[in-house]
C-alpha cells in the first residue's frame, strides 16, 4: 500500500512540476537528487565532475519534463537522463566507464533493518554484480541494472526503453550468456 501511495505522490509531484510548480520540482530535485548522483559517480568514477553533470541532468529535466507523458515513469525517466549525460561526459573525456567497487558501493547502497550477516551479503552481492555488469555493453548494461540490482520487471524495462518484451528478453539472454563466456575464461570480476 504504502507503495502505490509514494506512486500517487510522485505522479502528483510531477504533474505540478509540468505546470512549473517550483516547489514541487525542488521536491523530486530533492528525492531523486541522491540517486542521480550515484548514477553519476557510478559511471564516470570522477568526483569533481558529479556537480556539473548533476546540473547538466536537472536542466535537462527541467526542459524537457512538460513533454513527459506517464509522470509515473519519473523515477525511470530521471535515472535515463543521468545515465545518457553521464555516458556522453564519459565518451567526450576518453573516460574509461566502470562501476563502483566495494567500499564505494557499500557507502551509496545502505541495508536498513537487516543483520550484520545479511549485510555483508548483500553488499557481497551488488559488489559482484557491479563487477560483472563492468564487462558488458550499454544496451546489456540497459537491462542487467534495472532488472537485478533495481529488481524493475522486464515488461516495465521494455515499456520504459521503448522496446518489445522479447526484445529485452534476447538483450537479457545475450548479457548472461557472454557473461557467463567471460567467467568461464577466468575473467576476473574484482
Amino acid at each position: 500500500m504504502e507503495t502505490n501511495d509514494a506512486d500517487e505522490e510522485i505522479t502528483l509531484l510531477v504533474a505540478k512540476a509540468q505546470l512549473r510548480d517550483q516547489e514541487a520540482f525542488q521536491l523530486l530535485y530533492e528525492r531523486y537528487q541522491a540517486r542521480v548522483s550515484s548514477r553519476v559517480y557510478a559511471i564516470i568514477r570522477q568526483i569533481d565532475a558529479i556537480q556539473d553533470i548533476t546540473q547538466e541532468v536537472w536542466l535537462a529535466v527541467f526542459l524537457a519534463l512538460p513533454a513527459l507523458k506517464n509522470p509515473a515513469a519519473f523515477p525511470w525517466w530521471v535515472m535515463r537522463i543521468a545515465t545518457h549525460k553521464a555516458w556522453k561526459f564519459a565518451q567526450q573525456h576518453a573516460l574509461p566507464t566502470t562501476f563502483l567497487d566495494a567500499q564505494d558501493e557499500e557507502a551509496l547502497f545502505s541495508v536498513e533493518d537487516k543483520g550484520p550477516v545479511e549485510i555483508v551479503l548483500h553488499n557481497e552481492q551488488r559488489r559482484l554484480m557491479y563487477h560483472m555488469f563492468a564487462q558488458a555493453t550499454v544496451k546489456e548494461r540497459e537491462v542487467l541494472i534495472p532488472f537485478y540490482l533495481e529488481e524493475i520487471s522486464l515488461a516495465e524495462i521494455a515499456t520504459r526503453l521503448g522496446l518489445s518484451l522479447s526484445a529485452i528478453k534476447s538483450r537479457l539472454h545475450q548479457a548472461r550468456k557472454r557473461l557467463r563466456l567471460i567467467s568461464s575464461q577466468g575473467g576476473s570480476f574484482t
